[in-house]
């Protein structure tokens, strides 16, 4: 799930695990704040935690994560399905980074 040519490989294991620490910390806030505003149907706080977790998600190589953050930057794409499947896909990149 993660790119393998990532520049997160290129660092030491240590740093590596220290910025996923941070990343799966500051993802679950994204997701919760994008969450929140999928059900309000406030789209520019969806956008705006969108592009967030999309910059970071592809900081890190999560290729999928970036994929569904851009769609959801867009109004038409803030949906319940487009936040089930980016839930879904994060639960799958917690486990894959341990």
């Amino acid at each position: 799930m993660l790119d393998p040519n990532a520049p997160i490989f290129e660092v030491s294991e240590e740093v590596r695990n220290s910025i996923l620490e941070v990343y799966l910390r500051d993802a679950k806030q994204s997701i919760g704040e994008i969450e929140f505003g999928t059900i309000q149907k406030n789209h520019e706080d969806v956008r705006k935690a969108a592009h967030k977790l999309k910059g970071a998600s592809a900081t890190i190589g999560a290729t999928q994560m970036t994929n569904i953050c851009r769609s959801m930057e867009n109004p038409l794409m803030q949906n319940l399905e487009m936040l089930s499947e980016l839930k879904n896909t994060f639960e799958t990149l917690k486990k894959e980074i341990g």
